[in-house]
């Protein structure tokens, strides 16, 4: 996997309708902690289409929309996102500085927040 940046671009003529996100493989996430526009957010001019989450496997989520996506867009996962353990911990979530993976800050909870571009 590549490192992260800030913005996230997406060249221009995919006509995207998905944003996926792959959690940390060692911290099942508790899938039912996912939700559209309440822990998963994403916000850019007109919004978005009937969104929905779709759980995939291998601590993978899809934030799924009817119409595809255009132009910039801020997407935030909550620290309201926990793992599937019987505490339900909060997810360690800031955006990594250093811009490598994982993200977080060593301490839980923090959102992930980014920013997504998609061009064309």
């Amino acid at each position: 996997m590549t490192n992260p940046s800030d913005p996230f671009e997406v060249p221009g003529g995919k006509n995207p309708d998905t944003i996926e996100i792959a959690f940390d493989p060692n911290v099942p996430v508790e899938y039912r902690s996912i939700v559209a526009m309440k822990t998963f957010i994403v916000e850019g001019r007109g919004g978005v289409a009937e969104p929905s989450i779709v759980n995939m496997p291998n601590n993978m989520v899809r934030f799924h929309v009817t119409q595809p996506l255009s132009g910039r867009y801020k997407v935030t996962l909550t620290d309201r996102i926990v793992d599937a353990s019987p505490d339900h911990n909060k997810l360690d979530g800031e955006f990594p500085l250093e811009r490598r993976w994982p993200s977080g800050n060593g301490t839980p909870g923090g959102s992930f927040v980014f920013t997504l571009n998609i061009t064309g």
